[in-house]
Protein backbone atom coordinates (compact mmCIF):
# COMPACT_ATOMS: atom_id res chain seq x y z
CA UNK A 1 0.00 0.00 0.00
CA UNK A 2 1.12 3.37 -0.87
CA UNK A 3 1.15 6.25 1.68
CA UNK A 4 1.75 9.66 0.83
CA UNK A 5 1.87 12.42 3.97
CA UNK A 6 2.16 16.06 3.79
CA UNK A 7 3.24 17.99 6.62
CA UNK A 8 3.70 22.07 6.66
CA UNK A 9 5.72 22.09 3.26
CA UNK A 10 8.66 20.14 1.98
CA UNK A 11 10.85 21.53 4.89
CA UNK A 12 8.57 22.08 8.09
CA UNK A 13 7.97 25.80 7.31
CA UNK A 14 4.22 26.54 5.60
CA UNK A 15 3.61 26.16 2.54
CA UNK A 16 2.91 29.03 0.29
CA UNK A 17 2.71 27.15 -3.16
CA UNK A 18 -0.02 24.87 -4.38
CA UNK A 19 0.40 20.77 -4.52
CA UNK A 20 -0.98 17.98 -5.10
CA UNK A 21 -0.70 14.06 -4.29
CA UNK A 22 -1.37 11.76 -6.95
CA UNK A 23 0.20 8.01 -8.00
CA UNK A 24 -0.60 7.94 -11.74
CA UNK A 25 -0.90 11.21 -13.49
CA UNK A 26 -3.14 11.54 -16.69
CA UNK A 27 -1.64 14.41 -19.01
CA UNK A 28 -5.23 13.96 -21.24
CA UNK A 29 -7.02 15.06 -18.32
CA UNK A 30 -4.38 16.86 -16.09
CA UNK A 31 -5.24 14.93 -13.10
CA UNK A 32 -3.76 12.04 -10.98
CA UNK A 33 -5.57 8.96 -10.15
CA UNK A 34 -5.43 7.27 -6.58
CA UNK A 35 -5.64 3.53 -7.45
CA UNK A 36 -7.86 0.74 -4.99
CA UNK A 37 -5.96 0.56 -1.80
CA UNK A 38 -3.49 3.01 -1.69
CA UNK A 39 -4.04 5.90 1.44
CA UNK A 40 -3.54 9.45 1.04
CA UNK A 41 -2.93 11.31 4.41
CA UNK A 42 -2.75 15.40 4.56
CA UNK A 43 -1.88 16.69 7.91
CA UNK A 44 -1.12 20.35 6.69
CA UNK A 45 -1.05 22.20 10.34
CA UNK A 46 1.04 25.33 9.19
CA UNK A 47 -1.52 25.66 6.09
CA UNK A 48 -3.12 29.13 6.15
CA UNK A 49 -5.49 28.96 3.55
CA UNK A 50 -6.21 25.72 1.67
CA UNK A 51 -7.88 26.34 -2.33
CA UNK A 52 -8.86 22.67 -2.54
CA UNK A 53 -8.72 18.99 -1.40
CA UNK A 54 -9.59 16.89 -3.81
CA UNK A 55 -9.70 12.63 -3.14
CA UNK A 56 -12.44 12.09 -5.62
CA UNK A 57 -11.17 8.86 -7.49
CA UNK A 58 -12.14 8.33 -10.66
CA UNK A 59 -13.29 5.09 -10.50
CA UNK A 60 -16.55 4.33 -8.30
CA UNK A 61 -14.68 1.14 -7.06
CA UNK A 62 -11.94 2.97 -5.26
CA UNK A 63 -12.45 5.39 -2.26
CA UNK A 64 -10.72 7.88 -0.14
CA UNK A 65 -10.57 8.86 3.26
CA UNK A 66 -9.55 12.15 5.19
CA UNK A 67 -7.74 11.13 8.66
CA UNK A 68 -7.15 13.18 11.26
CA UNK A 69 -6.71 16.43 8.82
CA UNK A 70 -6.30 19.89 10.25
CA UNK A 71 -5.77 23.41 8.74
CA UNK A 72 -4.84 26.29 10.59
CA UNK A 73 -6.16 29.03 8.19
CA UNK A 74 -9.17 29.18 6.23
CA UNK A 75 -10.68 26.25 3.68
CA UNK A 76 -11.40 28.53 0.35
CA UNK A 77 -12.02 25.68 -2.17
CA UNK A 78 -14.01 22.46 -2.13
CA UNK A 79 -13.74 18.97 -0.03
CA UNK A 80 -14.54 15.83 -1.95
CA UNK A 81 -14.61 12.54 -0.85
CA UNK A 82 -15.89 9.45 -2.14
CA UNK A 83 -17.01 5.89 -0.46
CA UNK A 84 -16.54 3.08 -3.06
CA UNK A 85 -19.69 1.12 -3.97
CA UNK A 86 -18.68 -1.40 -1.67
CA UNK A 87 -19.46 1.05 1.06
CA UNK A 88 -15.51 1.04 1.97
CA UNK A 89 -14.02 4.94 2.71
CA UNK A 90 -15.65 7.80 2.45
CA UNK A 91 -15.04 9.11 5.77
CA UNK A 92 -14.07 12.29 6.99
CA UNK A 93 -12.23 13.57 10.48
CA UNK A 94 -11.24 17.13 9.59
CA UNK A 95 -10.50 20.63 11.87
CA UNK A 96 -10.44 23.80 10.25
CA UNK A 97 -9.30 26.36 12.63
CA UNK A 98 -10.62 29.04 10.33
CA UNK A 99 -13.19 29.74 8.09
CA UNK A 100 -14.77 27.55 5.49
CA UNK A 101 -16.22 28.86 2.69
CA UNK A 102 -15.98 26.12 0.10
CA UNK A 103 -18.11 23.03 0.22
CA UNK A 104 -16.94 20.28 1.60
CA UNK A 105 -18.56 16.98 0.17
CA UNK A 106 -18.04 13.56 2.27
CA UNK A 107 -19.96 10.28 2.59
CA UNK A 108 -19.61 9.49 5.89
CA UNK A 109 -18.35 12.64 8.52
CA UNK A 110 -16.80 10.64 11.59
CA UNK A 111 -15.19 14.21 13.15
CA UNK A 112 -15.86 17.63 11.51
CA UNK A 113 -15.30 21.05 13.40
CA UNK A 114 -14.91 24.56 11.69
CA UNK A 115 -13.90 27.06 14.27
CA UNK A 116 -14.84 30.15 12.58
CA UNK A 117 -17.64 30.70 9.97
CA UNK A 118 -19.33 28.21 7.65
CA UNK A 119 -20.28 29.98 4.18
CA UNK A 120 -19.84 27.09 1.93
CA UNK A 121 -21.57 23.97 2.42
CA UNK A 122 -21.02 20.42 3.96
CA UNK A 123 -23.02 18.13 2.47
CA UNK A 124 -22.52 14.36 3.31
CA UNK A 125 -24.86 11.06 3.47
CA UNK A 126 -24.42 9.96 7.46
CA UNK A 127 -22.49 11.53 10.35
CA UNK A 128 -20.98 8.26 11.96
CA UNK A 129 -22.30 6.59 15.34
CA UNK A 130 -20.77 8.82 18.37
CA UNK A 131 -19.59 11.02 15.59
CA UNK A 132 -20.31 14.94 14.84
CA UNK A 133 -20.10 18.23 13.07
CA UNK A 134 -19.70 21.32 15.07
CA UNK A 135 -19.41 24.74 13.48
CA UNK A 136 -18.25 27.45 16.30
CA UNK A 137 -19.08 30.45 14.53
CA UNK A 138 -22.08 31.79 12.16
CA UNK A 139 -23.52 29.65 9.52
CA UNK A 140 -24.57 30.93 6.36
CA UNK A 141 -24.28 28.20 4.17
CA UNK A 142 -26.18 24.51 4.00
CA UNK A 143 -25.50 21.67 5.86
CA UNK A 144 -26.89 18.58 4.20
CA UNK A 145 -27.42 15.02 5.69
CA UNK A 146 -29.22 12.79 3.18
CA UNK A 147 -29.16 9.40 4.98
CA UNK A 148 -28.89 9.78 8.72
CA UNK A 149 -27.67 10.66 11.87
CA UNK A 150 -26.33 7.78 13.76
CA UNK A 151 -26.68 6.85 16.82
CA UNK A 152 -25.49 9.39 19.59
CA UNK A 153 -24.13 11.63 16.55
CA UNK A 154 -24.00 15.48 17.30
CA UNK A 155 -24.98 18.28 14.98
CA UNK A 156 -23.91 21.69 16.58
CA UNK A 157 -23.92 25.24 15.44
CA UNK A 158 -22.30 27.74 18.30
CA UNK A 159 -23.16 31.00 16.68
CA UNK A 160 -25.73 32.32 14.55
CA UNK A 161 -27.41 30.30 11.72
CA UNK A 162 -28.60 33.35 9.15
CA UNK A 163 -31.05 33.64 6.90
CA UNK A 164 -29.35 32.42 4.06
CA UNK A 165 -28.65 28.97 5.88
CA UNK A 166 -30.31 25.68 5.88
CA UNK A 167 -29.68 22.62 7.72
CA UNK A 168 -31.42 19.51 6.20
CA UNK A 169 -31.63 16.02 7.71
CA UNK A 170 -33.04 12.89 6.47
CA UNK A 171 -33.32 10.79 9.24
CA UNK A 172 -31.96 10.19 12.91
CA UNK A 173 -30.79 6.99 14.88
CA UNK A 174 -31.17 7.20 18.46
CA UNK A 175 -29.31 9.45 21.04
CA UNK A 176 -28.70 12.20 18.52
CA UNK A 177 -28.38 16.01 19.37
CA UNK A 178 -29.10 18.42 17.04
CA UNK A 179 -28.29 22.10 18.69
CA UNK A 180 -28.31 25.48 16.97
CA UNK A 181 -27.23 28.48 18.63
CA UNK A 182 -25.56 26.59 21.17
CA UNK A 183 -23.81 29.90 22.50
CA UNK A 184 -25.03 32.64 21.07
CA UNK A 185 -27.14 34.37 18.56
CA UNK A 186 -30.54 33.71 17.06
CA UNK A 187 -31.80 31.11 14.30
CA UNK A 188 -32.87 32.69 11.21
CA UNK A 189 -32.23 29.84 8.48
CA UNK A 190 -34.48 26.79 7.49
CA UNK A 191 -34.06 23.53 9.73
CA UNK A 192 -35.53 20.54 7.46
CA UNK A 193 -36.14 17.65 9.53
CA UNK A 194 -37.56 15.02 6.66
CA UNK A 195 -38.65 12.30 9.33
CA UNK A 196 -39.25 14.62 11.75
CA UNK A 197 -37.77 14.00 15.39
CA UNK A 198 -37.73 10.02 16.07
CA UNK A 199 -37.63 8.58 19.47
CA UNK A 200 -34.66 9.53 21.82
CA UNK A 201 -33.49 12.38 19.79
CA UNK A 202 -33.34 15.74 20.81
CA UNK A 203 -33.74 18.82 18.93
CA UNK A 204 -32.44 22.39 20.36
CA UNK A 205 -33.00 25.84 19.09
CA UNK A 206 -31.38 27.79 22.12
CA UNK A 207 -31.48 31.36 20.46
CA UNK A 208 -34.60 32.96 19.47
CA UNK A 209 -36.66 31.35 15.88
CA UNK A 210 -36.73 34.78 14.15
CA UNK A 211 -39.24 35.84 11.78
CA UNK A 212 -37.45 34.02 8.84
CA UNK A 213 -36.73 30.99 10.37
CA UNK A 214 -38.50 27.59 10.21
CA UNK A 215 -38.63 24.07 11.20
CA UNK A 216 -40.23 22.10 8.67
CA UNK A 217 -40.99 18.55 9.93
CA UNK A 218 -42.16 16.95 6.37
CA UNK A 219 -45.03 15.84 7.44
CA UNK A 220 -43.33 13.68 10.38
CA UNK A 221 -43.68 14.52 13.99
CA UNK A 222 -42.22 14.97 17.21
CA UNK A 223 -42.45 10.49 18.52
CA UNK A 224 -42.30 9.20 22.06
CA UNK A 225 -39.56 9.85 24.01
CA UNK A 226 -38.04 13.05 21.29
CA UNK A 227 -37.91 16.61 22.19
CA UNK A 228 -37.93 19.96 20.42
CA UNK A 229 -36.55 23.03 22.18
CA UNK A 230 -37.41 26.37 21.27
CA UNK A 231 -35.30 28.13 24.44
CA UNK A 232 -35.91 32.00 23.70
CA UNK A 233 -39.33 31.59 21.86
CA UNK A 234 -39.06 33.87 18.85
CA UNK A 235 -41.58 34.63 15.52
CA UNK A 236 -40.98 32.00 13.33
CA UNK A 237 -42.84 29.20 12.39
CA UNK A 238 -43.29 25.00 12.88
CA UNK A 239 -44.33 23.99 9.39
CA UNK A 240 -45.80 20.55 8.42
CA UNK A 241 -45.36 19.12 11.79
CA UNK A 242 -46.95 15.63 12.24
CA UNK A 243 -48.04 13.83 15.44
CA UNK A 244 -46.67 14.76 18.82
CA UNK A 245 -45.99 11.81 20.84
CA UNK A 246 -43.41 13.66 22.71
CA UNK A 247 -42.19 17.33 24.32
CA UNK A 248 -42.02 20.26 21.81
CA UNK A 249 -41.43 23.29 24.14
CA UNK A 250 -42.10 26.96 22.37
CA UNK A 251 -39.89 28.64 24.97
CA UNK A 252 -38.24 27.94 28.27
CA UNK A 253 -38.94 31.53 29.46
CA UNK A 254 -36.02 33.60 28.15
CA UNK A 255 -38.16 35.28 25.03
CA UNK A 256 -42.32 34.31 24.26
CA UNK A 257 -43.21 32.31 21.33
CA UNK A 258 -45.00 34.66 18.84
CA UNK A 259 -44.92 32.72 15.78
CA UNK A 260 -47.31 29.77 14.67
CA UNK A 261 -46.48 26.02 15.37
CA UNK A 262 -48.47 23.36 13.25
CA UNK A 263 -49.23 19.96 14.44
CA UNK A 264 -51.59 16.88 12.90
CA UNK A 265 -52.52 15.97 16.01
CA UNK A 266 -51.67 15.22 19.85
CA UNK A 267 -51.04 11.59 20.64
CA UNK A 268 -51.29 9.07 23.67
CA UNK A 269 -48.32 6.86 23.71
CA UNK A 270 -47.09 3.40 25.58
CA UNK A 271 -44.75 5.59 28.34
CA UNK A 272 -46.31 9.26 28.31
CA UNK A 273 -48.51 11.19 25.84
CA UNK A 274 -47.66 14.33 23.66
CA UNK A 275 -46.97 17.21 25.61
CA UNK A 276 -46.82 21.52 24.15
CA UNK A 277 -45.53 24.01 25.94
CA UNK A 278 -44.79 27.64 26.39
CA UNK A 279 -43.25 28.72 29.40
CA UNK A 280 -42.39 32.46 29.07
CA UNK A 281 -42.87 35.52 31.03
CA UNK A 282 -44.41 37.70 28.33
CA UNK A 283 -46.87 34.87 27.66
CA UNK A 284 -48.02 33.08 23.97
CA UNK A 285 -48.77 35.93 21.28
CA UNK A 286 -48.32 33.10 18.67
CA UNK A 287 -50.54 30.47 17.70
CA UNK A 288 -50.36 26.37 18.68
CA UNK A 289 -52.23 24.91 15.83
CA UNK A 290 -52.95 21.15 15.88
CA UNK A 291 -54.92 20.68 12.41
CA UNK A 292 -56.28 17.20 13.79
CA UNK A 293 -57.41 15.41 16.60
CA UNK A 294 -56.14 15.47 20.06
CA UNK A 295 -56.20 12.37 21.21
CA UNK A 296 -54.62 12.70 24.93
CA UNK A 297 -51.49 14.79 25.73
CA UNK A 298 -51.42 18.20 27.04
CA UNK A 299 -50.61 21.95 25.78
CA UNK A 300 -49.79 24.00 28.64
CA UNK A 301 -48.90 27.81 28.74
CA UNK A 302 -47.14 28.97 31.99
CA UNK A 303 -48.52 32.58 31.64
CA UNK A 304 -50.92 34.25 30.06
CA UNK A 305 -52.37 33.33 26.04
CA UNK A 306 -51.90 37.38 24.94
CA UNK A 307 -54.69 39.01 22.62
CA UNK A 308 -53.19 37.52 19.59
CA UNK A 309 -52.53 33.99 21.25
CA UNK A 310 -54.44 31.56 20.38
CA UNK A 311 -54.75 27.75 21.02
CA UNK A 312 -56.63 25.37 18.00
CA UNK A 313 -57.99 22.34 17.67
CA UNK A 314 -59.27 21.37 14.54
CA UNK A 315 -60.60 17.96 15.30
CA UNK A 316 -61.66 16.28 18.72
CA UNK A 317 -60.69 16.54 22.14
CA UNK A 318 -59.49 14.71 24.64
CA UNK A 319 -56.36 15.96 26.32
CA UNK A 320 -55.53 18.89 28.59
CA UNK A 321 -55.49 22.21 27.32
CA UNK A 322 -54.15 24.73 30.52
CA UNK A 323 -53.17 28.64 30.66
CA UNK A 324 -51.54 29.30 34.06
CA UNK A 325 -52.78 32.80 33.90
CA UNK A 326 -55.32 34.81 31.88
CA UNK A 327 -56.11 33.50 28.16
CA UNK A 328 -56.67 36.95 26.50
CA UNK A 329 -56.40 35.30 23.05
CA UNK A 330 -58.84 32.06 22.33
CA UNK A 331 -59.04 28.59 22.41
CA UNK A 332 -60.79 27.10 19.61
CA UNK A 333 -61.88 23.16 19.31
CA UNK A 334 -63.41 22.63 15.80
CA UNK A 335 -64.75 18.60 17.08
CA UNK A 336 -66.08 17.97 20.63
CA UNK A 337 -64.63 18.01 23.42
CA UNK A 338 -64.56 14.64 25.04
CA UNK A 339 -65.08 13.23 28.33
CA UNK A 340 -61.72 13.29 28.83
CA UNK A 341 -60.89 17.26 27.22
CA UNK A 342 -60.15 20.04 29.78
CA UNK A 343 -59.24 23.25 29.64
CA UNK A 344 -58.53 25.55 32.48
CA UNK A 345 -57.69 29.37 32.67
CA UNK A 346 -57.38 30.79 35.36
CA UNK A 347 -59.19 34.07 34.10
CA UNK A 348 -60.59 34.75 30.74
CA UNK A 349 -60.88 37.75 28.53
CA UNK A 350 -61.19 35.96 25.05
CA UNK A 351 -63.10 33.04 24.09
CA UNK A 352 -63.47 29.17 24.20
CA UNK A 353 -65.58 28.03 21.66
CA UNK A 354 -66.19 24.03 20.85
CA UNK A 355 -67.62 23.65 17.45
CA UNK A 356 -69.08 20.15 18.36
CA UNK A 357 -70.09 18.44 21.66
CA UNK A 358 -68.69 19.39 24.90
CA UNK A 359 -68.45 16.41 27.32
CA UNK A 360 -65.36 17.22 29.29
CA UNK A 361 -64.95 20.32 31.38
CA UNK A 362 -64.06 24.33 31.16
CA UNK A 363 -63.27 25.69 34.05
CA UNK A 364 -61.81 29.14 35.08
CA UNK A 365 -60.15 30.11 38.24
CA UNK A 366 -60.10 33.98 37.68
CA UNK A 367 -63.12 36.04 36.75
CA UNK A 368 -64.22 35.74 33.41
CA UNK A 369 -63.67 39.72 32.16
CA UNK A 370 -65.78 40.12 29.04
CA UNK A 371 -64.92 36.61 27.62
CA UNK A 372 -66.60 34.52 25.70
CA UNK A 373 -67.44 30.50 26.08
CA UNK A 374 -69.10 29.37 23.07
CA UNK A 375 -70.42 25.47 22.67
CA UNK A 376 -71.89 24.80 19.50
CA UNK A 377 -73.24 21.34 20.30
CA UNK A 378 -74.80 19.84 23.50
CA UNK A 379 -73.44 21.10 26.40
CA UNK A 380 -73.19 17.93 28.58
CA UNK A 381 -70.08 18.06 30.77
CA UNK A 382 -69.47 21.03 33.52
CA UNK A 383 -68.47 24.82 32.57
CA UNK A 384 -67.27 26.03 35.95
CA UNK A 385 -66.47 29.81 36.14
CA UNK A 386 -65.33 29.67 39.83
CA UNK A 387 -65.40 33.62 40.11
CA UNK A 388 -67.33 36.40 38.81
CA UNK A 389 -68.26 36.97 35.41
CA UNK A 390 -68.21 41.08 34.50
CA UNK A 391 -71.22 42.20 32.07
CA UNK A 392 -69.73 42.15 28.86
CA UNK A 393 -69.34 38.43 29.19
CA UNK A 394 -71.37 35.60 27.87
CA UNK A 395 -71.86 31.96 28.26
CA UNK A 396 -73.82 29.97 24.86
CA UNK A 397 -74.76 26.53 24.88
CA UNK A 398 -76.09 26.70 21.81
CA UNK A 399 -76.75 23.47 21.85
CA UNK A 400 -78.31 22.99 24.90
CA UNK A 401 -77.54 21.28 28.12
CA UNK A 402 -77.76 17.58 28.77
CA UNK A 403 -78.17 15.45 31.38
CA UNK A 404 -74.39 15.70 32.86
CA UNK A 405 -74.44 19.15 31.71
CA UNK A 406 -74.21 21.96 34.31
CA UNK A 407 -72.74 25.99 34.52
CA UNK A 408 -71.69 26.82 37.38
CA UNK A 409 -70.32 30.50 38.46
CA UNK A 410 -69.42 31.27 41.69
CA UNK A 411 -70.13 34.59 42.36
CA UNK A 412 -71.94 37.74 41.20
CA UNK A 413 -73.25 36.68 37.66
CA UNK A 414 -73.26 40.14 35.79
CA UNK A 415 -72.55 38.61 32.19
CA UNK A 416 -75.17 36.94 29.55
CA UNK A 417 -75.90 33.41 29.83
CA UNK A 418 -78.20 32.08 26.67
CA UNK A 419 -79.02 28.24 26.01
CA UNK A 420 -80.32 27.81 22.50
CA UNK A 421 -79.91 29.69 19.31
CA UNK A 422 -77.95 33.31 19.20
CA UNK A 423 -81.10 34.63 16.83
CA UNK A 424 -84.72 33.95 17.58
CA UNK A 425 -86.27 31.78 14.35
CA UNK A 426 -90.18 32.23 13.96
CA UNK A 427 -90.64 28.97 14.61
CA UNK A 428 -88.56 27.90 17.12
CA UNK A 429 -86.76 24.99 17.50
CA UNK A 430 -86.51 22.10 20.17
CA UNK A 431 -83.72 22.25 23.04
CA UNK A 432 -82.28 20.16 25.39
CA UNK A 433 -82.32 21.56 29.14
CA UNK A 434 -82.09 18.48 31.39
CA UNK A 435 -79.05 19.58 33.27
CA UNK A 436 -78.65 22.91 35.35
CA UNK A 437 -77.47 26.50 35.90
CA UNK A 438 -76.31 27.88 39.31
CA UNK A 439 -75.43 31.43 40.47
CA UNK A 440 -73.47 30.20 43.57
CA UNK A 441 -72.79 32.33 46.41
CA UNK A 442 -69.25 32.62 47.69
CA UNK A 443 -68.68 34.91 50.40
CA UNK A 444 -67.43 38.32 49.27
CA UNK A 445 -67.95 37.37 45.53
CA UNK A 446 -71.57 37.70 45.95
CA UNK A 447 -74.10 35.14 44.64
CA UNK A 448 -76.49 37.70 42.38
CA UNK A 449 -77.93 37.21 39.21
CA UNK A 450 -77.23 40.85 37.39
CA UNK A 451 -77.54 39.68 34.09
CA UNK A 452 -80.12 38.07 32.21
CA UNK A 453 -80.33 33.99 31.95
CA UNK A 454 -82.48 33.07 28.31
CA UNK A 455 -83.45 29.70 27.61
CA UNK A 456 -84.67 29.86 23.73
CA UNK A 457 -86.50 26.60 22.18
CA UNK A 458 -89.51 24.00 22.27
CA UNK A 459 -88.73 21.67 25.47
CA UNK A 460 -89.95 17.60 25.32
CA UNK A 461 -91.52 17.55 28.81
CA UNK A 462 -93.47 20.25 31.30
CA UNK A 463 -90.95 20.23 34.04
CA UNK A 464 -89.48 23.48 35.23
CA UNK A 465 -85.89 24.02 34.39
CA UNK A 466 -83.30 23.23 37.52
CA UNK A 467 -81.56 27.10 37.52
CA UNK A 468 -80.84 27.80 41.12
CA UNK A 469 -79.97 31.40 42.33
CA UNK A 470 -78.47 31.88 45.86
CA UNK A 471 -78.60 35.54 45.56
CA UNK A 472 -80.86 38.18 44.72
CA UNK A 473 -82.23 38.37 40.87
CA UNK A 474 -81.51 41.68 39.77
CA UNK A 475 -81.63 40.55 36.44
CA UNK A 476 -84.05 38.37 34.79
CA UNK A 477 -84.39 34.49 33.77
CA UNK A 478 -86.19 34.50 30.07
CA UNK A 479 -87.41 31.25 28.79
CA UNK A 480 -88.75 31.91 25.15
CA UNK A 481 -91.18 29.53 24.28
CA UNK A 482 -93.55 30.82 21.66
CA UNK A 483 -95.94 28.42 20.58
CA UNK A 484 -94.45 25.66 22.25
CA UNK A 485 -96.72 22.81 22.45
CA UNK A 486 -95.41 21.95 26.57
CA UNK A 487 -94.88 25.54 28.87
CA UNK A 488 -92.49 25.74 31.24
CA UNK A 489 -90.86 27.35 34.71
CA UNK A 490 -87.85 27.46 35.94
CA UNK A 491 -87.27 26.86 39.65
CA UNK A 492 -84.29 25.26 42.11
CA UNK A 493 -85.46 21.49 41.30
CA UNK A 494 -82.59 19.70 42.80
CA UNK A 495 -79.07 19.53 43.79
CA UNK A 496 -76.61 21.68 40.93
CA UNK A 497 -73.51 21.20 42.62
Amino acid sequence: MTRFEHIRGSRGEPSIRRWRAFLVWSPASGEGKLEQGEVVKINVAGATAVGQISLNPSNPGNFSRLTNGRITGDLNGPLVLQESTAGAGGNCTFHVEGNAKGKITAPVIDSLVIDGTLSGAIDTARIAHNGGIAVKGDLSGDITITEVIEESGTLAVWQDVTAKASVTIANMEVGVLVGMNDLSGNFAGDLVLERGIPGGNTVDIKGSLTQTGSIDLNGAGVAENAELFLDRGGSGVIVNGGPVGGLVILSLGAGAFAGTATFSSIVTGVWADGYIGESSAGGLSGRIVVTGNMEGGDIHVYNNVLGTGSIEIGGNCAGFIETELALIGDVSIGGDATLYCNVRVDGLWGAITVGGDMLGMIESTGPVTGGRIVVAGLCDGPVQLLQETVKTSIVHLQGGLGANGKLLIDGNADGGVLVGPAKIPLVLDPITFDGCIRIHEVGVLGGDLNGNIDVVGCHATPDDLNICIDGAVNGAVNIIQTNCPKQVAWSCTGPCP
